[in-house]
């Protein structure tokens, strides 16, 4: 597992944990939510390769929402 940062401007805003190319866990702080952050993370991974698309362990309303913006049925 890894738990990686989210860095805009040197500013943490956020974490997420990877384990078996899949998303465990995303936060995000309170004050960059809704500002599409958690968005272009997942397109990142998605092109890096590091996840392959939704995940049954993905149970977050959030995420899911995330996922349903990006084209993937959860």
């Amino acid at each position: 597992m890894k738990v990686k940062e989210i860095i805009v401007d040197n500013v943490l805003i956020g974490k997420y944990l990877l384990s078996n190319n899949t998303i465990k866990f995303i936060v995000i702080d309170p004050e960059y939510r809704n500002k599409g952050y958690a968005t272009m993370l997942y397109k990142h991974l998605l092109l890096s390769g590091e996840i392959s698309g939704p995940s049954d362990s993905v149970v977050s309303p959030y995420v899911s929402s995330i996922w349903r913006k990006l084209g993937h049925s959860v």
